[in-house]
Protein backbone atom coordinates (compact mmCIF):
# COMPACT_ATOMS: atom_id res chain seq x y z
CA UNK A 1 0.00 0.00 0.00
CA UNK A 2 1.63 3.19 -0.90
CA UNK A 3 1.85 6.00 1.81
CA UNK A 4 1.85 8.63 -1.66
CA UNK A 5 -0.25 10.50 -4.01
CA UNK A 6 0.43 10.16 -7.49
CA UNK A 7 1.68 13.17 -8.20
CA UNK A 8 0.24 15.31 -11.64
CA UNK A 9 2.65 18.63 -11.67
CA UNK A 10 0.37 20.18 -13.83
CA UNK A 11 -2.73 19.76 -12.47
CA UNK A 12 -1.53 20.31 -9.35
CA UNK A 13 -0.60 23.66 -10.51
CA UNK A 14 -4.00 24.18 -11.80
CA UNK A 15 -5.73 23.37 -8.26
CA UNK A 16 -3.22 25.81 -6.45
CA UNK A 17 -4.42 28.63 -8.90
CA UNK A 18 -7.53 27.98 -8.89
CA UNK A 19 -7.84 27.99 -5.02
CA UNK A 20 -5.62 31.07 -4.58
CA UNK A 21 -8.36 33.04 -7.34
CA UNK A 22 -10.67 31.26 -5.21
CA UNK A 23 -9.83 33.19 -2.17
CA UNK A 24 -8.74 35.86 -3.85
CA UNK A 25 -12.58 36.33 -5.20
CA UNK A 26 -13.65 35.36 -1.75
CA UNK A 27 -11.87 38.53 -0.06
CA UNK A 28 -12.70 40.52 -2.91
CA UNK A 29 -16.54 39.73 -2.31
CA UNK A 30 -16.38 40.41 1.45
CA UNK A 31 -14.48 43.94 1.57
CA UNK A 32 -16.68 45.29 -1.14
CA UNK A 33 -19.77 43.79 0.55
CA UNK A 34 -20.78 42.41 -2.88
CA UNK A 35 -24.06 40.30 -1.09
CA UNK A 36 -25.22 43.35 1.10
CA UNK A 37 -26.89 44.25 -2.50
CA UNK A 38 -28.83 40.95 -2.81
CA UNK A 39 -31.16 39.14 -0.31
CA UNK A 40 -29.25 36.66 2.02
CA UNK A 41 -30.44 33.48 0.49
CA UNK A 42 -28.17 33.79 -2.75
CA UNK A 43 -25.23 33.04 0.61
CA UNK A 44 -27.12 29.56 0.33
CA UNK A 45 -27.38 29.46 -3.46
CA UNK A 46 -23.64 30.30 -3.85
CA UNK A 47 -22.66 27.00 -2.32
CA UNK A 48 -24.86 25.03 -4.28
CA UNK A 49 -23.58 26.80 -7.30
CA UNK A 50 -20.24 26.03 -6.32
CA UNK A 51 -20.64 22.13 -5.17
CA UNK A 52 -22.37 22.09 -8.56
CA UNK A 53 -19.35 23.23 -10.33
CA UNK A 54 -16.80 21.11 -8.63
CA UNK A 55 -19.06 18.20 -9.27
CA UNK A 56 -19.13 19.08 -12.84
CA UNK A 57 -14.93 19.17 -12.85
CA UNK A 58 -14.58 16.03 -11.04
CA UNK A 59 -17.24 14.12 -13.43
CA UNK A 60 -16.36 16.02 -16.89
CA UNK A 61 -12.23 16.29 -16.11
CA UNK A 62 -10.58 12.20 -16.21
CA UNK A 63 -7.66 13.96 -14.90
CA UNK A 64 -9.23 15.61 -11.89
CA UNK A 65 -11.17 12.76 -11.06
CA UNK A 66 -7.83 10.31 -11.41
CA UNK A 67 -6.25 13.06 -8.77
CA UNK A 68 -9.05 12.91 -6.01
CA UNK A 69 -9.74 9.09 -6.34
CA UNK A 70 -5.90 8.66 -6.11
CA UNK A 71 -6.03 10.48 -2.53
CA UNK A 72 -6.16 7.56 0.14
CA UNK A 73 -9.70 7.89 2.20
CA UNK A 74 -7.55 8.40 5.26
CA UNK A 75 -6.52 11.65 4.18
CA UNK A 76 -9.65 12.91 2.94
CA UNK A 77 -10.92 11.88 6.01
CA UNK A 78 -8.79 13.85 7.87
CA UNK A 79 -9.05 16.77 5.71
CA UNK A 80 -11.93 17.64 7.90
CA UNK A 81 -10.13 17.96 11.06
CA UNK A 82 -10.29 21.70 9.72
CA UNK A 83 -13.86 21.29 10.52
CA UNK A 84 -12.44 21.91 14.43
CA UNK A 85 -11.09 25.43 13.62
CA UNK A 86 -14.15 26.40 11.89
CA UNK A 87 -16.44 25.71 14.83
CA UNK A 88 -14.57 27.51 17.25
CA UNK A 89 -14.75 30.60 15.18
CA UNK A 90 -18.13 30.36 15.31
CA UNK A 91 -18.62 29.82 18.79
CA UNK A 92 -16.25 32.58 19.51
CA UNK A 93 -17.91 34.69 17.64
CA UNK A 94 -21.53 33.50 18.46
CA UNK A 95 -22.97 36.76 19.11
CA UNK A 96 -22.74 37.76 15.50
CA UNK A 97 -25.44 35.12 14.20
CA UNK A 98 -28.61 33.76 15.61
CA UNK A 99 -27.77 31.96 18.43
CA UNK A 100 -29.40 28.84 17.36
CA UNK A 101 -27.23 28.74 14.15
CA UNK A 102 -23.75 29.16 15.56
CA UNK A 103 -24.51 26.82 18.28
CA UNK A 104 -25.31 23.92 15.53
CA UNK A 105 -22.94 25.16 13.00
CA UNK A 106 -19.91 25.49 15.50
CA UNK A 107 -20.52 22.23 17.62
CA UNK A 108 -21.72 19.92 14.85
CA UNK A 109 -17.89 21.43 13.00
CA UNK A 110 -15.97 20.60 16.25
CA UNK A 111 -17.63 17.06 17.02
CA UNK A 112 -17.22 16.14 12.87
CA UNK A 113 -13.22 17.41 13.17
CA UNK A 114 -13.05 15.42 15.77
CA UNK A 115 -14.28 12.65 14.39
CA UNK A 116 -11.96 12.69 11.74
CA UNK A 117 -9.26 12.04 13.44
CA UNK A 118 -10.95 8.96 15.59
CA UNK A 119 -11.68 7.64 12.30
CA UNK A 120 -8.01 8.13 10.99
CA UNK A 121 -6.54 6.27 13.99
CA UNK A 122 -9.18 4.19 14.88
CA UNK A 123 -11.75 3.03 12.12
CA UNK A 124 -10.04 2.91 8.86
CA UNK A 125 -12.38 0.57 7.39
CA UNK A 126 -15.49 0.53 4.49
CA UNK A 127 -17.57 0.72 7.20
CA UNK A 128 -15.78 3.09 9.15
CA UNK A 129 -15.25 5.90 6.04
CA UNK A 130 -18.56 5.28 4.73
CA UNK A 131 -20.42 5.74 8.40
CA UNK A 132 -18.12 9.30 9.06
CA UNK A 133 -18.85 10.78 5.69
CA UNK A 134 -22.87 10.12 6.16
CA UNK A 135 -22.41 12.03 9.49
CA UNK A 136 -20.35 14.72 7.97
CA UNK A 137 -22.87 15.32 5.27
CA UNK A 138 -25.63 15.19 7.89
CA UNK A 139 -24.01 17.64 9.85
CA UNK A 140 -23.08 20.07 7.18
CA UNK A 141 -26.94 19.65 5.83
CA UNK A 142 -28.54 20.50 8.81
CA UNK A 143 -25.75 23.56 9.67
CA UNK A 144 -27.18 24.65 5.98
CA UNK A 145 -30.83 24.08 6.22
CA UNK A 146 -30.68 26.28 9.59
CA UNK A 147 -28.48 28.75 7.84
CA UNK A 148 -31.35 28.96 4.77
CA UNK A 149 -33.94 28.95 7.41
CA UNK A 150 -32.44 32.28 9.01
CA UNK A 151 -32.25 33.54 5.27
CA UNK A 152 -35.16 32.99 4.12
CA UNK A 153 -36.44 34.82 7.47
CA UNK A 154 -34.12 38.09 6.19
CA UNK A 155 -31.85 37.30 9.82
CA UNK A 156 -30.04 40.05 9.43
CA UNK A 157 -26.89 38.39 11.26
CA UNK A 158 -26.53 35.81 8.33
CA UNK A 159 -25.27 38.80 6.45
CA UNK A 160 -22.16 38.18 8.83
CA UNK A 161 -21.40 35.16 6.62
CA UNK A 162 -20.34 37.33 3.64
CA UNK A 163 -17.82 39.42 6.36
CA UNK A 164 -14.41 37.63 7.10
CA UNK A 165 -13.14 35.60 7.93
CA UNK A 166 -16.55 33.92 7.87
CA UNK A 167 -16.88 34.04 3.78
CA UNK A 168 -14.14 31.65 3.40
CA UNK A 169 -15.92 28.90 5.66
CA UNK A 170 -19.42 29.52 3.79
CA UNK A 171 -18.32 29.65 0.24
CA UNK A 172 -14.98 27.56 0.09
CA UNK A 173 -14.74 25.24 3.51
CA UNK A 174 -19.03 24.22 3.23
CA UNK A 175 -18.13 23.39 -0.72
CA UNK A 176 -14.57 21.98 -0.56
CA UNK A 177 -15.83 19.60 2.52
CA UNK A 178 -19.37 19.03 0.96
CA UNK A 179 -17.53 17.39 -2.26
CA UNK A 180 -14.72 15.52 -0.20
CA UNK A 181 -17.40 13.73 1.39
CA UNK A 182 -19.30 12.84 -1.40
CA UNK A 183 -16.13 11.90 -3.02
CA UNK A 184 -14.54 9.54 -0.46
CA UNK A 185 -18.42 8.02 -1.03
CA UNK A 186 -18.13 7.20 -4.09
CA UNK A 187 -14.51 6.34 -3.72
CA UNK A 188 -15.72 3.36 -1.11
CA UNK A 189 -18.85 2.55 -2.98
CA UNK A 190 -16.97 2.38 -6.54
CA UNK A 191 -14.41 0.27 -5.34
CA UNK A 192 -15.47 -1.64 -2.38
CA UNK A 193 -12.46 -0.89 -0.53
Amino acid sequence: MSLEIPSNLKLEKRITIVLLLWGLLLYFLSVTHFYSAFPPQLMGLSVFIILTILFIFFFRNKAFQEFIMAIPLRYLTLFHLWRVFAGLIFLTNIELFPREFALNAGNGDILIGILSCVTFVFFQSKTGYIVFNIVGLLDLVRALSLGLYYAFSNNQKMFTLTQLPFIYILLMGVPIWLFTHFTALYKVLKTGK
